[in-house]
């Protein structure tokens, strides 16, 4: 039979495995999830022996190794999932490690089928916050291995006697849920976008029976980015900070968190005089050395 891309539920929990009885993790609501395991090969060639006739093709091809990934896409009810791309064991502030994290997935259709991809760390993670919508988040996951029965998704769930995450049933948060937006000051803003890239190292070991031979990934620089369309109420709103080129905090509170962005400078300006609509800026933030999250 067929089964509905609907009849599915994606969910996670802390470590490098999933444990014989955990507490699964909403996510979120998760609009797409893709799990994406590829093979990495080589050709090889080289002279042909005496008789040979087929002198053109390849000699053969060998897997040469594994990548696995899985890419979310989900609409945000707390910023928990999230916080697990900055910080250890989803903290408040930055910190250099981050804790791995399992998932399974689960196809309901019929006889459900269960799936485990283990040892992850989230790569990166990206938040958009249109005018009059709800927010969207897109999230990239690198994972060591996954875990089926023979090579065909396991007919017996992986919770054992634990439990599968409960959604937690509140609204999805959007640009109405936001309170405060300042940039040392209160300024009207939308199309408000923010993200990290942790720019992971996967760290591989041949011994491993990972699939992927990946006993970890490593974190080597981390880019926190942010960018918004900002609405002028006088032409020098953002002129002393963009020509002195200083850093300033910018703050965003939405759904009852405050995301506080350090050290942020406007390296560009423009100023657009048209016959009709706002005056108004698109703006790429650089220079953010830090984020706090309360």
């Amino acid at each position: 039979m067929t089964i509905l891309s609907s009849h599915g539920t994606i969910e996670y929990c802390e470590g490098i495995v999933i444990p014989d009885a955990p507490t699964m993790l909403w996510i979120g609501i998760v609009q797409k999830a893709m799990m994406k395991s590829s093979h990495k090969n080589q050709d090889y060639r080289g002279l042909k022996a005496a008789a040979a006739t087929n002198r053109l093709q390849i000699a053969g091809n060998v897997k040469t190794g594994n990548d696995l990934m899985l890419s979310l896409e989900y609409m945000p009810q707390n910023w928990t999932f999230f916080k697990y791309a900055m910080a250890l064991s989803a903290g408040a502030t930055l910190t250099d490690t981050l804790t791995a994290l399992s998932f399974g997935a689960i196809s309901i259709d019929g006889t459900p089928k269960y799936v485990e991809m283990e040892n992850g760390k989230i790569d990166k993670i990206d938040v958009t916050i249109a005018e009059d919508s709800i927010a969207k988040v897109t999230a990239s996951v690198l994972f060591a291995d996954l875990v089926l029965a023979t090579n065909d998704p396991w007919g017996t769930t992986y919770v054992g006697a634990g439990a599968h995450a409960a959604d937690p049933a509140t609204a999805a948060l959007g640009f109405n849920d936001i309170t405060v937006f300042t940039l040392g000051s209160a300024f009207n803003a939308t199309d408000i976008k923010f993200g990290i890239n942790n720019n992971l190292k996967a760290v591989k070991d041949p011994s491993s029976t990972n699939l992927s031979n990946v006993v970890d990934f490593v974190p080597q620089k981390r880019d926190i980015t942010f960018s918004c369309k900002a609405r002028r109420t006088a032409m020098n709103n953002f002129a002393v900070k963009h020509f002195a080129y200083s850093a300033t905090n910018i703050v965003l509170t939405i759904g009852g968190t405050t995301f506080t962005f350090t050290g942020a400078k406007i390296p560009e300006e423009t100023y657009d005089l048209l016959d009709e609509g706002v005056a108004e800026m698109d703006i790429n933030f650089t220079g953010i050395t830090g984020l706090a999250i309360s």
